[in-house]
């Protein structure tokens, strides 16, 4: 199984270090991964619309962090649906990865 893989997860602020987490286990209908410790430090899960008119700069900064499975490669698919790109509204072809991850207390 899952249990026990390891985990790196983004900094998704500036300066921020990436975390390693281990996998406690995985909800039975597959969207929620729990780990055996908290995060040291909250995740941004959006997009950020930059305006500037003064300096003509008008762009959508995807500051998400990113989840790696150290021990497989994996990849986290999303879509264009209420389930799994909700918060962003941008796809996995607007993007290189594909998944909103969130994490619940």
């Amino acid at each position: 199984g899952v249990a026990g893989a390891e985990l790196v997860i983004s900094s998704s602020d500036a300066g921020g270090q990436p975390e390693y987490h281990t996998i406690d286990y995985i909800s039975p209908d597959g969207l929620t991964i729990y780990l055996v410790d908290d995060l040291a430090s909250g995740k941004i899960g959006t997009t950020v619309d930059v305006v500037d008119s003064d300096a003509n700069l008008d762009v959508t900064i995807d500051g998400r962090a990113t989840v790696s499975l150290l021990s497989r490669n994996i990849e986290f698919l999303g879509g264009y649906d209420l389930t799994y790109d909700y918060i962003s509204g941008v796809g996995p072809d607007l993007t290189d990865y594909g998944a909103t991850i969130r994490v619940f207390e």
